[in-house]
C-alpha cells in the first residue's frame, strides 16, 4: 500500500436520525413507516450523489466530502473552503428539515480538527469528538456545535471573503443557540418570501401533528425503553413550542403549540 495517508485539519458534523431502530421494528406493520425509512435512505444517497455527481451541486472538487450508513451521515469541509462554518451550518439546516419532516428526529455533533476522509472512508480524532457529541453529550434531539468553533477567532478563520465578521457572527450566534442549531427558527435561510412562507408553516404543522401523534403512541407503550423516547420527544416539544411562541404571532399559537 503505497498511498500516503494524512490528516487534514477539517469541519465535521455526525448526524444521526432517532427513531430508526424503533420505525424498523414497527415498519412490520405499517406502511406508511416503511416510506418513511425508505425515503430517509434515499434522502442520504441524494445528498451523496449530489456531491459526487456532474450537477452543478458537486461539490468534491473543493474538498467536500459525505458518508453515509444506516441511519447515519457524516459531511465535512476542508478548512480551506471558503466560509466552511456559514455553510455547512446551513447545509445541517437544511437537512434537519427535511429529516424530521419525514417524521424522524434528528441528533448530532458538529466540530472541528484532524480528519481522514475520502468517500466512504473517515476517521480520525474529530470523528470521535463528533460522535461524542452526538452520542454522550448531545442526549436530547439536537445537533450540539462545539463550543471550540463558537468564538470570535474560529468564525473569522473560517469566514467567506465576501461577508464582513460582524455578519457571521451575527449570524452564527442567529443560528447556534445554548450551543446547538436552533434549525426550526431559520425561516430567513430557508429563503422564504411571502408567498412561500406558508410553505414553512405547513411544514411546522406538519411536525407539531407527528409529534403528537407519536408521543401518544410512545406514552400507550408502558415500558422503560419508552420512557427514554418519551424524554427525547418531551424535549423536542419545548424547543418547538418555544420556536412558535418567541417566532408567531401570539393568535395562531393554538394553532401551532403542541398540546
Amino acid at each position: 500500500m503505497n498511498e500516503n495517508i494524512q490528516y487534514e485539519n477539517r469541519l465535521i458534523a455526525f448526524v444521526d436520525l432517532l427513531g430508526f431502530k424503533n420505525a424498523v421494528e414497527n415498519s412490520i406493520k405499517s406502511d406508511e413507516i416503511r416510506k418513511c425509512i425508505i425515503y430517509a435512505i434515499k434522502q442520504n444517497e441524494r445528498l451523496k450523489k449530489d456531491n459526487y455527481d456532474d450537477s452543478f451541486m458537486n461539490e468534491s472538487a473543493r474538498g467536500v466530502e459525505v458518508t453515509f450508513f444506516s441511519d447515519s451521515v457524516v459531511i465535512s469541509y476542508p478548512e480551506t473552503y471558503d466560509g466552511a462554518l456559514f455553510f455547512i451550518l446551513l447545509e445541517l439546516v437544511w437537512q434537519s428539515f427535511d429529516i424530521v419532516n419525514n417524521r424522524f428526529l434528528v441528533r448530532g455533533g458538529l466540530t472541528y480538527g484532524q480528519l481522514y476522509h475520502k468517500g466512504d472512508i473517515c476517521f480520525g480524532p474529530a470523528m470521535n469528538r463528533a460522535y461524542e457529541l452526538e452520542s454522550k453529550i448531545a442526549k436530547y434531539p439536537r445537533i450540539i456545535v462545539d463550543e471550540l468553533l463558537i468564538n470570535e477567532d474560529m468564525i473569522n478563520k473560517f469566514r467567506h471573503p465576501s461577508n464582513s465578521l460582524e455578519f457571521e457572527i451575527n449570524f452564527i450566534k442567529g443560528l447556534v443557540k445554548n450551543w446547538y442549531l436552533d434549525y426550526l427558527s431559520q425561516s430567513d435561510d430557508l429563503n422564504l418570501d411571502e408567498k412561500t412562507i406558508e410553505t414553512y408553516y405547513n411544514l411546522l404543522k406538519k411536525i407539531k401533528n407527528n409529534i403528537e401523534e407519536d408521543l401518544e403512541n410512545y406514552r400507550q407503550q408502558n415500558s422503560k425503553d419508552m420512557q427514554k423516547v418519551i424524554e427525547k420527544y418531551e424535549w423536542y416539544k419545548e424547543y418547538f413550542n418555544r420556536v412558535i411562541t418567541e417566532g408567531i404571532k401570539e393568535e395562531y399559537h393554538n394553532e401551532f403549540l403542541i398540546k
